[in-house]
């Protein structure tokens, strides 16, 4: 048998024990709680975010802002129309000066990036056009060694660099700097305002490129939502 004193403290055990089992229970529910409250605030700026990147498009979607006929248009029909002259700008990448070049413009060339929300805030995206790797399990690592160390000579990477316009990470090469047509861009690159394309991770780019010309065609907001499920939710599924 039991004394008071005992069932006393057995009791106050016990208690103590759905206290503790409680108190345990309050902390996941407060966990979930913050949790919920976090993915909605996430969620609550991805739509902010998507909600400024359409106001975005939709200045494609002036009317007058593009030449005409442009939903027809082709790569090169667009580097010719900016080439003579026919229309004042064009959204491209520094990809786009050789080309350019080649139609003889007469007119001076200048680069700039699209603003950002307040001064002071815009930003490049870019990644490597050219890059020389070699495979591990190669059987002429001498010679493969040989061609990269070649390629990578300030004085070859000049030629390139001549022709093409793009910032290079290879030191020596002597760039044109602010005298150069893609010095609005380039002067970001390599910098905190630099970033890398977000297409290296995706299962396809022109799929995206698709879908958001889409949109400045038609202006459907929820067919864009749509859209951008069935591009990327696949590959959300290979990462969970």
């Amino acid at each position: 048998m039991q004394s008071d004193l005992e069932e006393k403290e057995a009791y106050q055990k016990t208690l103590q024990e759905k206290i503790t089992l409680q108190q345990s229970n309050l902390d996941i529910v407060s966990q979930e709680l913050d949790r919920i409250a976090q993915s909605i605030d996430e969620t609550t700026q991805a739509i902010s975010q998507a909600e400024d990147d359409i106001k975005v498009m939709d200045i494609l979607r002036i009317k007058g802002s593009k030449q005409k006929n442009w939903e027809g248009a082709g790569y090169t029909d667009v580097i010719g129309a900016f080439a003579r002259g026919d229309v004042l700008m064009t959204p491209n990448g520094s990809w786009a000066i050789t080309a350019i070049n080649e139609q003889k413009p007469k007119f001076k060339i200048g680069t700039f990036m699209i603003p950002g929300k307040e001064k002071g805030q815009s930003l490049t995206v870019g990644a490597g056009d050219l890059a020389w790797s070699i495979s591990a399990t190669t059987k002429h690592p001498k010679e493969a060694n040989a061609f990269v160390e070649y390629m990578t000579r300030p004085e070859v990477m000049q030629k390139y660099y001549d022709v093409d316009g793009s910032p290079t990470a290879i030191e020596g090469v002597k760039q044109a700097g602010e005298d150069s047509p893609l010095a609005g861009m380039t002067k970001y690159a390599f910098t905190d305002r630099h970033l890398v394309w977000l297409q290296q991770y995706w299962t396809s780019e022109a799929d995206f490129h698709t879908l958001t010309m889409n949109y400045v065609l038609t202006g459907d907001k929820q067919g864009m939502v749509n859209d951008l499920n069935a591009f990327f939710n696949p590959m959300k599924a290979d990462v969970d």
